[in-house]
């Protein structure tokens, strides 16, 4: 079962190629330096993939049972502050299901002024802690709040990238450990199209008001494929255009717009304005909808806007670079999420891109600082 897990990557990139042309509404085919970037990025994060589990077999154990117990006693430990938080989120959900049944769009709440800083935080915790929750042997009750966090979060973006990054991460954390019994992945598997099959009804009522659940799983799988088939075009917008003033963006993403504007006000050519801008490819024939894609732009586009080919292999060097020192200083969640990346994400959008990719980041951080404190009480 895990081998085939070790597919999936391949499987998602092949079927998104397949959803891409004219056949499928888009105006344009992908360049065919396109689909070679994408292809080698692909088959570079397999090797390192492969090659870092494989030299590190015996530390893989170390960090599944540190995590299992110090990861169950913080949130087991601060589940009345998450109980909290949760209600503190009804608010701001409650204002984005109101919009949306109201009419508004995905892509019109996005700018309704409806963001809250406390839900990009909030939003990025439930996303970074969920996968660990289920995963992990922990109790009911938690399991519970996490689910309706969840929901909650679901509800406020509208979107079900969320419910695409728990999978990723819930199989990244099978691939490493296992220990996950296959029954166990079903069920949540069904769980979680139940619950973005319910969301879905209920928020984009008008896209999805009279369709089966049967009908539902299908469109998943097809809106997930052109999810990354967006992707793909979208890189296409930034290999081709190179800037001096962008070599350090590959690296440190966001932050490094900062930089940008000690030597040049504004000079940083991927900021908020960049990054939210859509793209107009084509158009759904089905629910007769535009294709209109912004963010996702694919982590190998940028280091070969930088350095051309050559930079995809520098992109394996700075992953493997980071993962040992991840590995060496015991940041153990924030390892986990940077080997989802490696072979499920960074294929098709950069973490470090937008304000709450950002967060998402220094969450993971902020939860091992405190978990490597409770390990080193642990052993006094």
């Amino acid at each position: 079962m895990r081998f085939l897990l070790y597919l999936l990557p391949l499987i998602y990139f092949l079927f998104s190629l397949y959803t891409t042309g004219s056949s499928f509404g888009y105006f344009t085919s992908l360049k065919p330096e396109t689909i070679i970037y994408s292809s080698i990025d692909l088959l570079l994060s397999y090797a390192l993939f492969f090659c870092f589990i494989y030299k590190n077999k015996g530390k893989l154990n170390l960090i599944k049972n540190e995590l299992k117990v110090n990861f169950i006693n913080l949130m087991e430990g601060k589940f009345f502050l998450i109980s909290f938080l949760f209600f503190i989120s009804i608010f701001f959900s409650y204002k984005s299901l109101y919009l949306s049944l109201s009419g508004v769009t995905r892509e019109e709440l996005n700018f309704s002024g409806n963001v809250s800083f406390y839900m990009m935080f909030f939003t990025a915790f439930i996303k970074a802690a969920s996968p660990f929750v289920f995963y992990f042997k922990t109790s009911l009750k938690l399991k519970f709040i996490f689910c309706l966090s969840f929901i909650s979060v679901m509800f406020y973006s509208a979107s079900m990238a969320e419910m695409l990054y728990f999978l990723m991460m819930l199989v990244t954390l099978y691939t490493l450990f296992g220990g996950i019994k296959l029954k166990e992945v079903l069920i949540y598997l069904l769980a979680i199209f139940l619950l973005a099959f319910s969301v879905a009804i209920i928020g984009q009522e008008s896209r999805y008001g009279n369709i089966s659940f049967l009908d539902f799983i299908l469109s998943i799988f097809i809106k997930v494929s052109r999810y990354r088939s967006f992707s793909a075009y979208l890189s296409e917008y930034i290999y081709q255009d190179y800037s001096f003033l962008n070599t350090f963006y590959p690296f440190f993403g966001y932050f490094s717009n900062y930089f940008n504007n000690i030597f040049c006000s504004s000079c940083g050519s991927y900021g908020s304005d960049f990054v939210i801008s859509f793209h107009y490819l084509g158009i759904d024939t089905k629910y007769n909808t535009m294709y209109l894609a912004n963010v996702i732009y694919p982590w190998w586009s940028f280091f070969v806007s930088s350095f051309g080919i050559l930079g995809l292999f520098i992109k394996l060097i700075y992953n493997w670079i980071v993962l040992q020192l991840l590995l060496k200083y015991k940041f153990r969640l924030t390892f986990c999420f940077f080997i989802c990346n490696l072979l499920y994400i960074s294929q098709f959008n950069y973490f470090l891109m937008t304000l709450i990719g950002v967060i998402n980041f220094l969450i993971f951080i902020f939860m091992d600082l405190i978990l490597k404190k409770m390990n080193r009480r642990s052993i006094v």
